[in-house]
């Protein structure tokens, strides 16, 4: 009977087969440094991995959007500051033109330096933009998160009620106007410069806990797909000695069909 089915090499055979598959995923795993090389390997960690790699993609998308948002604020804030400059200047001539030692051509001098301060800002307020969207007149609202609420409102800032287009310089009484009404203007101008950098510092807290958002899901996704290369290294060696093990032990049992072939040449 052992001549015609070798029922303990039939048996041996069985687990040497898995002992090659057990080695062949051993070293995929190796050879690809990820746990599921092997088509049969975790599903259903597999499904977590790969949402975690798409909220990662998603979440650096936004990250692109926020950087945007942080730098339409910090524009913002920049062409403040020169109106701010612009504003300090017309207080000076307005200032200026208090002196009751000016005379009438200076006084048209200091006002037609006023005038074109006064139109350069209603330029800005017109016509500055970050990349094609309007800074300033308009309400902006910018996407900071994956959820449709997670947005951030950008407060309309009005350069155009800093217009002094019915102020003038032409003698004493109007100066003196011109002087109440700027002090007045550089306190609504810190209001808005005070809105930008909010924005901005918004946009940087936003940026910061999406940045760490997106390494813990980094961390997850690496702690699920990537193999520790010393386990999987040791239980490579290990898989190698056991087929080398049950090869030996199949080729002995495959040995006693031999053997009985040469009992019966006796």
């Amino acid at each position: 009977m052992l001549v015609y089915h070798n029922n303990l090499a039939a048996q041996a055979y069985v687990p040497y087969t898995q002992n090659i598959d057990n080695l062949s995923r051993a070293a995929q795993r190796l050879a690809t440094g990820s746990k599921f090389g092997h088509s049969t390997d975790g599903s259903g960690e597999l499904g977590v991995a790969d949402n975690f790699r798409s909220l990662i993609k998603g979440n650096n998308a936004l990250i692109s959007s926020m950087e945007g948002a942080k730098g339409y604020a910090s524009t913002q804030d920049a062409i403040l500051g020169q109106v701010s400059d612009i504003i300090q200047r017309m207080q000076e001539l307005a200032s200026a033109a208090l002196d009751p030692t000016k005379s009438t051509e200076d006084l048209n001098a200091l006002d037609q330096e006023f005038k074109l301060l006064d139109q350069e800002i209603e330029d800005i307020a017109a016509n500055s933009q970050y990349n094609g969207t309007r800074l300033f007149e308009t309400t902006t609202t910018i996407r900071i998160g994956l959820e449709t609420t997670d947005t951030v409102t950008f407060s309309r800032v009005r350069l155009s009620l800093l217009s002094f287009s019915a102020l003038s310089l032409t003698n004493n009484t109007r100066a003196q106007s011109a002087v109440s009404r700027l002090t007045e203007r550089i306190g609504s101008l810190t209001v808005f410069r005070g809105q930008a950098r909010s924005h901005a510092a918004r946009m940087e807290r936003s940026l910061t806990i999406s940045r760490s958002y997106i390494n813990g899901l980094g961390q997850g996704e690496s702690a699920i797909r990537n193999i520790d290369l010393a386990k999987e290294t040791g239980e490579f060696t290990r898989n190698q000695v056991v087929l080398s093990a049950s090869q030996a032990v199949l080729a002995q049992l495959n040995r006693q069909v031999q053997n009985a072939q040469q009992f019966l040449q006796f």
